[in-house]
């Protein structure tokens, strides 16, 4: 093997070369010229790649591709060397003219849940939106990314009950960071103090109007 350019560069054979020498003779041995390629996904329990850290022969055209884990979705290659890849496509053909590193690219998901009468509010960075009652959404985002809840009755009949799994408490703004894939689920209930009012006025109308018709009633029986 001869010397190369650096850790990432060399000039290898795999021809044999043992043999008796007797006389003068010519000896011809054959190099191949590679560099190494390296490629990875951060982060790495994010998902999987097609190639790992490997030798090729200059001037090959390798292709790379990616499988997101569960939870998780790929956002694109970021690539350095000669012949390398940059974009968000989930795969890509590379040509190995320099050493190559190849790193993909992933950000955990927020799958929000909202209940039925209500909704939830979602904001991180400059993204906002909105999740409307019994339906979900996932948003993906970098690992550490702080994404703010906030929750909201759809009318003054319900209120706010709780956050669960991903997220805790009564509150109704909450804050997750994303370590890793989650999941969170805003609960509505009955407004039990404004129903209860209601009912109660109904039922003294009610009883308001069957006094005055029985009321009413007693005076035309008495003419």
């Amino acid at each position: 093997m001869l010397s190369g350019g650096g850790a990432n560069e060399r000039w290898v054979t795999t021809q044999a070369t043992n043999k008796t020498v007797s006389g003068p003779a010519n000896v011809t041995i054959s190099y191949n010229h590679q560099y190494t390629v390296t490629v990875a996904g951060y982060p790495r329990n994010g998902g999987s790649t097609s190639q790992p850290n490997i030798w090729e022969d200059a001037g090959m055209t390798l292709l790379i591709s990616e499988n997101a884990s569960r939870g998780w979705k790929f956002i694109d290659w970021n690539g350095s060397g000669s012949g390398s890849y940059s974009g968000n496509s989930n795969s890509s053909s590379v040509q190995v003219n320099s050493p190559l590193v190849e790193n993909a690219t992933f950000y955990p998901g927020l799958q929000i849940f909202a209940g039925s009468n209500g909704a939830v509010a979602y904001s991180f960075g400059h993204q906002k939106g909105s999740v409307s009652g019994g339906s979900s959404f996932t948003i993906y985002a970098p690992l550490g990314t702080n994404v703010v809840l906030h929750s909201s009755p759809s009318s003054f009949l319900f209120s706010f009950s709780a956050w669960s799994e991903g997220a805790t408490g009564t509150s109704s703004q909450t804050n997750v960071v994303l370590a890793s894939p989650a999941t969170v689920t805003a609960s509505f209930t009955l407004n039990a103090p404004i129903v209860g009012g209601i009912v109660g006025v109904a039922f003294v109308a009610l009883l308001a109007v069957f006094f005055v018709l029985r009321t009413h009633g007693r005076s035309r029986q008495s003419t």
